[in-house]
């Protein structure tokens, strides 16, 4: 048998019954794909809409669960393992700096 590849990471890829992982996969190629921080909240969301997809009380609520971690650890994830760049705090908490911008940092 062939082991897939887990793309949710820190997540299984199947919760309460529903595979998510192709969910997952998506997210993930969004986040490879770059773009301004609104391209990443929207890949976010689309994260949280496949999840939530067909699902009860409970997985609405791991959905919410996975999206609130995506938008804080996202940009970690993206700038440190999928760039292979190591992450520049002062530059994503200075004010003002346009944060997430990956198709030109």
């Amino acid at each position: 048998m062939e082991k897939r590849k887990n793309y949710c990471t820190a997540c299984p890829d199947t919760v309460f019954g529903k595979y998510i992982g192709g969910c997952c996969e998506h997210h993930d190629d969004l986040y490879r794909k770059g773009g301004t921080a609104a391209d990443r909240k929207a890949a976010d969301m689309e994260l949280r809409r496949c999840v939530t997809a067909d699902g009860g009380l409970a997985i609405e609520a791991f959905g919410w669960g996975m999206y609130l971690g995506t938008r804080i650890g996202g940009s970690y994830v993206f700038s440190r393992f999928i760039r292979k760049k190591p992450l520049d705090v002062l530059k994503f908490w200075v004010p003002g700096k346009q944060r997430f911008n990956w198709a030109t940092t």
